[in-house]
């Protein structure tokens, strides 16, 4: 007779066993025999562990909290957005100088607001309030004139990092000509950064115009990422540096503006938008210190669906929380995102021959794209072999000048539904992309699970466009006033349980952060 000797291990055992499985065949498991019913109800290990997988998040043991503390704050984080029920909500004035453009960027629950090119290169910063009753204090940086873009590793390396320009005064025969700088700054202190051997790096030093640089800039672990473009011989050069040593990892011609968004996939991998070949390409991270081996170019250009001959892609730009999936973290958070179980979330936007507008979300299960990743013989892929089983296309206005607010954080979207574009009050809607949201619970009646497999059957594509990944969807219980609050398009970012809408001005001094709160009790 066949004898079972797992049954007979001891406990601690087991559970260590079962921790390391994967969700879907500890759910099998626990269809043989009762036996594993029985480990998860009575091991606190082993339910922290299945919680943390299903919620698409790793545990973080050095927050300072016990193991039943880090449950019951997840538990209580998940089933808030599970319910969506908005129990708060609070005003924030910014600042706004009037000057142009503004620059705005968002980390683990800290805003940074700041204008481009202002006199006073102030930046400043913001994190979210815990409670809705605690104090707000905006802290603020002297950058100095010709701020450009921002990045920042707050949690990691405690780096800001600042694009600038400066006209070039020392050199007589460049005197028309700009100086690209990058400064690397403590974001705690705004000083000079420790760890930089050279705290202020040329990029280059005849610019021809203020123009001259593309919209990527950020940072990986040591690796910082930036487009530089010269405007007079029409070309461009992405760049991957060591921000540390200020050594030039990769330096690689790419067409002129080609590029306008990235994100990066993990540790090792970063997707970039290409508007003029309406696709995402894979660029492999050069490791922090200079090879003959680096691979040049892209390991993986991903195409988007094939549009009508008097239709095309206009902007392809990444929604707010999509930038990375590489979170250090405050360490002081029980859990952080799972990179592999995060989506990307992409505003697209498509012209047609009457320059009429029609606005599109995809987003992508980063996961997937991931595993593509390992088939590096794949160097061209249409649509329909790689996007439908990963992706979901929403559909969210049309017009000459459509509103939009969206975000995503970790599995889930957060985005004002279409429909209600005309009325003065919306409410948002989530969407969670988590693959085992439906099998942990389908009992919600405020929940509304999505059919497997369905067609986006729009005028301005070819054919149907197939949408395959799965999700749930729940209405946020606290409407917008759309009239007051969103003229065209705002950011929306999230944050645990918070969700913060940064507004554009219209015609006042100040830009307003409006943050809700989501019942987690």
């Amino acid at each position: 007779m066949y004898h079972n000797y797992l049954f007979e291990l001891p406990p601690e055992i087991l559970v260590n066993i079962l921790c390391n499985l994967p969700l879907a065949d500890f759910a099998s498991l626990r269809e043989i025999h009762s036996i594993f019913d029985e480990c998860l109800s009575s091991s606190l290990r082993l339910q922290h562990h299945h919680l943390c997988e299903t919620a698409g998040v790793h545990d973080n043991p050095k927050c300072g909290l016990v193991l039943r503390e880090r449950f019951e704050q997840l538990r209580d984080h998940e089933k808030a957005w599970t319910r969506g029920k908005i129990v708060r909500s609070r005003q924030i004035s910014a600042f706004n100088s009037s000057s142009g453009r503004k620059i705005l960027h968002h980390q683990s629950g800290i805003i940074i607001l700041a204008d481009m090119n202002t006199t006073d290169g102030r930046i400043r910063h913001l994190r979210l309030l815990a409670n809705s009753t605690d104090e707000v204090r905006w802290t603020d940086i002297d950058i100095g004139n010709g701020m450009r873009l921002l990045s920042t590793d707050i949690h990691g390396s405690d780096l800001l990092a600042v694009l600038t320009l400066r006209p070039n005064t020392v050199e007589p025969l460049n005197h028309d000509c700009y100086i690209a700088e990058v400064k690397l700054l403590q974001f705690s202190t705004g000083e000079a950064h420790p760890l930089a051997a050279n705290p202020t790096i040329v990029i280059s030093n005849n610019l021809l115009s203020t123009f001259d640089l593309a919209l990527i800039f950020g940072i990986i672990g040591e690796c910082l990422i930036l487009t530089v473009c010269d405007e007079a011989a029409e070309t461009e050069d992405i760049c991957f540096l060591n921000w540390k040593t200020g050594v030039m990892l990769l330096k690689h011609p790419v067409r002129y503006f080609a590029y306008s968004w990235m994100t990066v996939l993990s540790s090792s991998f970063v997707l970039f938008t290409d508007l003029s070949l309406s696709c995402f390409e894979i660029w492999p991270i050069p490791s922090p210190t200079p090879s003959d081996t680096a691979v040049l170019g892209p390991l993986l250009v991903l195409h988007l669906p094939t549009l009508r001959e008097d239709c095309s892609y206009s902007e392809i730009n990444l929604c707010s929380g999509s930038e990375s999936a590489v979170d250090s973290g405050d360490c002081r958070r029980p859990f952080r995102m799972a990179s592999e179980s995060s989506v990307i979330a992409v505003s697209l936007f498509v012209t047609t021959g009457d320059e009429w507008n029609f606005f599109f979300q995809l987003v992508i299960d980063r996961g997937g794209i991931l595993s593509l990743c390992n088939h590096l013989s794949l160097k061209h892929l249409s649509w329909d072999e790689w996007g439908p089983s990963i992706s979901r296309w929403l559909v969210m206005a049309e017009g000459k000048l459509p509103v939009s607010l969206s975000g995503s954080y970790g599995n889930r979207f957060v985005y004002l539904p279409p429909r209600e574009w005309l009325c003065d009050k919306v409410a948002l809607v989530v969407l969670d992309f988590n693959s085992s949201a439906e099998d942990e619970d389908n009992s919600d009646p405020t929940r509304v699970f999505s059919d497997s497999i369905d067609y986006l059957d729009h005028q301005v594509f070819e054919g149907p466009v197939k949408n395959h990944l799965r999700y749930s969807q729940v209405q946020l219980s606290l409407e917008v006033d759309l009239s007051s609050e969103i003229s065209s398009t705002g950011d929306l970012f999230i944050d645990g349980s918070l969700l913060a809408i940064v507004t554009p001005s219209l015609g006042r001094e100040y830009d307003a952060v409006k943050v809700l709160f989501l019942d987690e009790n």
